[in-house]
């Protein structure tokens, strides 16, 4: 059976990000490369050396990877999409909610509707869009 994962690119902020999502979410950052240490090196400005090249957080059910865009006009605001994600519980959707709303901009505030007890959408200060909602009432 496929494994679906979810990639973002990020502006130069990746690492600061993936760290806020393990931070909030649990999960292990693995597989973390800069480009500084590859061969990719030779191709990009100077100042890329410390960016992502690839990193992945992974998670109970999944997991989410990432990089910093190498090259001008790469990243695009995070349009069409959306990474969906629930949690354990209505406490811990309204956590991780508020945490990611930091900076960002919420959609719709995270709320009881008739299809989960706990349900918001937000855009981080990364750009990335968010769905956040919870396993269960408890």
């Amino acid at each position: 059976m496929p494994k679906i994962s979810t990639y973002l690119t990020f502006t130069g902020d990746c690492d600061e990000a993936m760290t806020l999502y393990a931070d909030i979410f649990g999960g292990t950052l693995t597989d973390r490369f800069t480009y500084g240490g590859s061969p990719m090196m030779e191709h990009m400005p100077q100042d890329f050396a410390e960016k992502v090249m690839h990193v992945e957080l992974l998670l109970a059910n999944g997991s989410l990877m990432g990089s910093d865009a190498a090259t001008q006009g790469a990243h695009r605001p995070m349009t069409g999409a959306s990474v969906a994600i629930s949690v354990a519980t209505p406490k811990a959707a309204h956590q991780a909610f508020a945490r990611l709303a930091e900076g960002g901009t919420v959609k719709m505030p995270i709320q009881q509707t008739f299809w989960n007890p706990s349900f918001g959408m937000l855009t981080d200060r990364y750009g990335v869009n968010w769905l956040i909602s919870s396993d269960t009432e408890a």
